[in-house]
């Protein structure tokens, strides 16, 4: 086949449409459950394959539980305590019992419209 055949069958293809170059694969991390794997950072099996993995005994894909994060409350100080056996009922954490009219030592108060 000579030069100018060659160059001719290029030309008639270029200008043809027809592409004969092969679209470009993907490389094999984009491809396959590797992609969403959690244990692909160190796997050896995806290394020795070039092809993409569609089955793998070792695929991971769990999402980690996000846990809550729970307050500690801290422990009545002393001075507290001695305030919950000066006041009963409702008298032992509302915000006006220094200066409550209706404020009952003995047996508390435990309904009041002024609690707060």
């Amino acid at each position: 086949m000579s030069v100018s055949t060659k160059t001719t069958k290029r030309a008639a293809k270029k200008y043809a449409g027809i592409n004969t170059k092969k679209p470009k694969a993907l490389p094999s991390t984009e491809q396959g459950v590797c992609s969403t794997c959690n244990k692909a950072a160190h796997c050896g099996y995806k290394a020795r394959n070039k092809r993409p993995v569609l089955f793998c005994e070792e695929f991971d894909s769990t999402v980690p539980t996000i846990t809550e994060e729970t307050t500690v409350e801290s422990f009545p100080t002393l001075e507290e305590m001695r305030e919950w056996d000066e006041y009963k009922g409702l008298c032992v954490n509302c915000e006006n019992r220094k200066d409550c009219a209706i404020r009952n030592k003995e047996i508390g108060v435990w309904h009041c419209e002024e609690y707060q």
